[in-house]
């Protein structure tokens, strides 16, 4: 059961697989329940009406049905409430006509559940006040929720928290270390802080989890063809993830060219990399990014003088 305080933007599925007797009693539950309905619904037919709703719409909030990365979507429990309240209303209809102060007793009774509902939802705006608020509560109140640790390390990284950023990503990995897109995430955090080591590591970590991603391809061999340090660069590896990376996008994306460019010329490759930075500058000024066409056009300068390109 999640209770109103613990409610979270996203619940992990659990890292093991639930124990087999809470199913048994969450089957024996419904079931009961299930049954004491039908009994009664020869008198009371809105309580079977109320029911069935209920088990109907819950299949997409309990994760049967999958519908996202979440276990479950208590976004959407409106849905099957609509049955409880079915129930409730038309039986607290039917009881309350025997009560002499009938309306007394519901009018308070019904003050009662607004103020609560009041209550409840002020205590939910508190955590949506902000993005790093809403993050931190969910995770506060889930266990080994790692998509929302690498959720939130962009977040961060987003907003100029690196090395808080990196700490996500990490504690992401720590629970799911086959979470290509959080290697990616902190192989790129890693990268803008010039741990060439660690972003390479991760970056290849990603491609293992996930070889036919264009970004990882992309990112691994600009660092493997542009380097400062001599020790992480390595011409041919460059040239053969850029081509994968390109082969990807059917030579169609000009940044994966540049990068092909620049892998060529750190290969010896520079007839190669003239050629193909040059088609990276039209493609560039084709779609008006005339900042990228310049920046481009400058590494092009380079390889006419059979130099390479180095990030700095």
């Amino acid at each position: 059961m999640v209770y109103p305080n613990r409610l979270a933007i996203l619940y992990p599925y659990p890292v093991d697989n639930l124990p087999l007797r809470h199913l048994i009693a969450c089957f024996l539950m419904l079931a009961l329940i299930t049954a004491g309905v039908i009994y009664l619904t020869r008198r009371r037919r809105y309580l079977l009406v109320g029911w069935l709703w209920y088990l109907g719409t819950l299949i997409p909030v309990i994760g049967l049905v999958q519908v996202g990365v979440q276990a479950m979507a208590d976004r959407y429990t409106y849905l099957p409430s609509i049955g409880i309240f079915i129930m409730a209303a038309w039986a607290a209809a039917e009881f309350s006509r025997k009560i002499r102060s009938r309306q007394v007793i519901l009018t308070i009774t019904a003050g009662i559940c607004l103020i609560g509902l009041v209550l409840g939802t002020r205590s939910q705006v508190s955590h949506w006040r902000n993005s790093a608020a809403l993050f931190e509560h969910s995770l506060s109140v889930t266990e080994n929720n790692y998509t929302l640790h690498n959720n939130y390390g962009g977040y961060l990284c987003k907003n100029g928290y690196l090395d808080q950023g990196i700490e996500q990503f990490r504690k992401c990995l720590s629970i799911n270390p086959r979470h290509a897109n959080a290697h990616y995430n902190l192989a790129l955090a890693l990268h803008f802080k010039k741990d060439y080591a660690g972003a390479i590591q991760h970056y290849q970590q990603s491609n293992r989890l996930h070889p036919h991603s264009f970004e990882t391809l992309n990112n691994l061999s600009w660092i493997l063809a542009t380097c400062e340090k001599a020790e992480y660069r390595d011409g041919a590896r460059a040239v053969n993830l850029a081509k994968r990376a390109c082969e990807l996008t059917h030579y169609q994306n000009p940044q994966g060219l540049v990068t092909l460019a620049a892998a060529f010329a750190e290969a010896g490759r520079f007839s190669e990399a003239k050629e193909t930075a040059q088609k990276a500058i039209d493609m560039f000024r084709r779609s008006e990014q005339t900042e990228s066409a310049a920046a481009a056009a400058r590494q092009l300068q380079l390889y006419r003088q059979n130099k390479p390109f180095r990030e700095k």
